[in-house]
Formats: structure tokens, C-alpha cells, sequence
């Protein structure tokens, strides 16, 4: 799936997925009359999608925080730190002061389905965090990525909008 994955790596398609995420977001936020909103990311690694080309920056962002012992954390940041490539997975001491909960979080992946089932890198960190998140989850992927089956475990947890560069799951 790795080698998928770096095969449906192109940059031409980053600002379809950006579009396609941010027309989603205003209707997120449009259906639940939210004034502002907080978008859980992610900083991109292995030629996964860079889903934040088109987005608003006019939205709260924070960055997801991954810990040793596979807990996650998000953490305020600027969407120029974000831009510029300042973070990492492993937020700096400064960036970790503050801890806040998204009203979304967008989720990386190797692989999902139709039905919004991912395969994650591995670790369970997203899974685990999905079981008490009240907020809304998606999943940014290239179309490539969709196979018929994840070979779905117990602990998996399904996705609420799944995004790629054609279509929102």
C-alpha cells in the first residue's frame, strides 16, 4: 500500500483535494451554524496529499501532536508555520503549551473504501482517538487509494467524509 501510494503521489492533484475539502468545510459549517470553526490537520509526510493549498484561512487551525505511547493532542498553530513546513508530527515545546479540541479533524491514510473505511499507517493513533471524538473526521486521500477492502479490524473506526481530488465519500 506504501508503494501505492507514493505511485498516486502528483502535486496537480493537491488543489482538486484542497477545492473539494474546502467547499466541504463551508457546508459543514453552514449545517451546524457555527460562527467559527476549528480544523484538526496534519502535516503531510510519505506522498500523502497536501490538502491545505486552497483552504481558508479565515478557520482556526491546529495541528495534530503525535505522542510515544500513540496518543494524539492538537495544538493551535498558524496556518503559515503549517505552509512553510515549520512542523512536524512532533510539535516543538512552544506549539505544545496549548492544547484545544478541533470541531474537525482531517485524517491521513493508505488506503480506503466507498463506505469510508481507512487504512491508516499502522499505529492506531487515529482509531484510538476516533472512539471519544464528537467532532467531525475525513479522511484526505488521492482516488487511487480506494480499493475494495481494507481487511477491517475491531478497533477501526469509520470516517465521516472521505475526500479525494473527484468526489467526497
Amino acid at each position: 500500500m506504501k508503494e501505492n501510494l507514493k505511485e498516486c503521489f502528483d502535486t496537480s492533484k493537491n488543489s482538486l483535494i484542497s477545492s473539494n475539502l474546502q467547499n466541504l468545510l463551508n457546508n459543514i459549517k453552514f449545517q451546524k451554524k457555527l460562527n467559527g470553526l476549528c480544523v484538526g490537520g496534519f502535516s503531510p509526510i510519505q506522498h500523502e496529499p497536501i490538502w491545505y493549498e486552497n483552504i481558508s484561512h479565515a478557520y482556526e487551525l491546529a495541528l495534530v501532536h503525535m505522542h510515544e505511547d500513540r496518543r494524539l493532542s492538537y495544538h493551535p498553530c498558524s496556518w503559515e508555520k503549517l505552509v512553510t513546513g515549520e512542523t512536524s508530527l512532533q510539535l516543538n515545546d512552544q506549539l505544545l503549551k496549548e492544547q484545544i479540541t478541533p470541531d474537525i479533524i482531517l485524517i491521513p491514510g493508505l488506503a480506503f473504501t466507498e463506505s469510508r473505511q481507512r487504512l491508516g499507517r499502522g499505529a492506531g493513533y487515529f482509531d484510538s482517538f476516533l472512539e471519544h471524538f464528537k467532532g467531525v473526521s475525513i479522511g484526505i486521500f488521492y482516488e487511487c487509494q480506494r480499493v475494495e477492502n481494507v481487511f477491517e479490524e475491531k478497533h477501526d473506526q469509520k470516517l465521516d467524509y472521505i475526500i479525494t481530488e473527484t468526489r467526497v465519500y
